[in-house]
């Protein structure tokens, strides 16, 4: 789905129709380490400021985040213990 073919004409948070369709950088924050998302299209409300991403947007988002990295250092085994 592209992000021309979501459209919304009005927030499903508060129903206000002035919706914006915001296209730019967009920054994130997982623990500690910013990154930053350029280029992403979401819609904004500024009536009560809500944020409606569509699914191409959160793809984008999931490929840049760090919480959606692989593991660099994986997690040792809890040692058995004898029963």
């Amino acid at each position: 789905m592209s992000p021309e073919s979501f459209d919304l004409s009005a927030c499903p948070n508060c129903g206000s129709p002035d919706l914006r369709k915001i296209r730019g950088d967009w920054a994130g924050n997982y623990r500690g380490e910013t990154y930053t998302v350029k280029d992403l299209v979401y819609f904004a409300c500024p009536a009560c400021h809500e944020k409606i991403y569509p699914p191409a947007a959160i793809q984008k988002i999931r490929e840049v985040s760090p919480a959606y990295s692989k593991r660099t250092d994986p997690r040792r085994a809890a040692p058995k213990t004898a029963a």
